[in-house]
């Protein structure tokens, strides 16, 4: 039950604080990855400006934009606003997915792709 209420706090930005070394992986525990909304990144990897989700790692579930890809197979991805702070975090590129689905991106980002 304690885990349920940590995670309606957390999810809900109840804290009074932000702990930036918990692990959010533990709160996907048997839910599996096909309940998640996101492309396949083998057949459909992200690029530079697209909405993006994390599928893996301590900040799994957390969305965001992907700003930069790394020759050695890291993304720079900028997340989305939490409790009035955007982070950047450097992952391993299977750790991100593309977002699916018409959902907003963060209030900064809505700027036009010129291609």
């Amino acid at each position: 039950m304690a885990l349920h209420f940590d995670r309606y706090m957390r999810v809900g930005g109840l804290y009074t604080f932000y702990d930036d070394i918990i692990d959010l992986e533990k709160l996907y525990e048997g839910i599996k990855d096909d309940e998640l909304q996101f492309a396949d990144p083998a057949k459909d990897p992200p690029v530079v400006r697209d909405l993006v989700l994390l599928i893996k790692g301590p900040d799994k579930g957390r969305t965001g934009i992907l700003i930069g890809v790394y020759p050695d197979d890291k993304m720079a991805v900028k997340l989305d606003r939490y409790k009035g702070i955007r982070e950047i975090r450097v992952v391993e590129k299977n750790w991100v997915a593309k977002r699916v689905g018409e959902q907003e991106p963060d209030d900064v980002f809505s700027i036009s792709s010129s291609s």
